[in-house]
């Protein structure tokens, strides 16, 4: 008897929704069939989401794109019998490494998509060189935000 999909049946228990890879060209690809395990993390020392989903496949995914760490991840997680969830589908998920690819079988192999925030990447990629003249450090931070890293501030300013 199949349990509906919106019950707990054990602890770690998730939904994921629409996983899709877009490989650098545009290619769009749904490895919902092909995921095997999902973890998130969240630093208290840093402001960005990162994770991880491991898939297993057999289907030549990793040579259709081809996967290079340098995708973009769509996709919604969430538990059972919430509405609250992480979302990654209008918040597209970086990939920034592959990691260990392991044949398993005859074609079959494993392997990693290591993923952080759109902010992340832009955070290690982008360098504020500037000399500032404000008198207070909101001020200049504010500067920072809105002019070099083209940030939209939630609390005014």
């Amino acid at each position: 008897m199949a349990l509906p999909k919106e019950s707990f049946q054990k602890p770690g228990d998730y939904i994921l929704e629409g996983p899709m890879l877009v490989g650098g060209s545009g290619t769009m690809y749904n490895f919902d069939k092909l995921v095997s395990e999902v973890n998130i993390y969240q630093d208290i020392d840093t402001p960005y989401m990162s994770g991880s989903i491991f898939v297993s496949e057999a289907s030549g995914l990793y040579e259709i794109l081809p996967i290079l760490g340098q995708e973009r991840l769509l996709f919604e997680l969430r538990t059972p019998s919430t509405s609250d969830s992480v979302d990654f589908s209008t918040y597209h998920a970086m990939v920034y490494n592959v990691s260990t690819r392991n044949l398993s079988g005859n074609r079959n192999q494993t392997y990693g998509l290591n993923f952080t925030t759109q902010e992340s990447f832009k955070n290690t990629r982008t360098k504020v060189s500037k000399s500032f003249n404000f008198r207070f450090l909101i001020n200049q931070s504010i500067f920072i935000f809105k002019k070099s890293l083209e940030f939209e501030l939630i609390f005014g300013g």
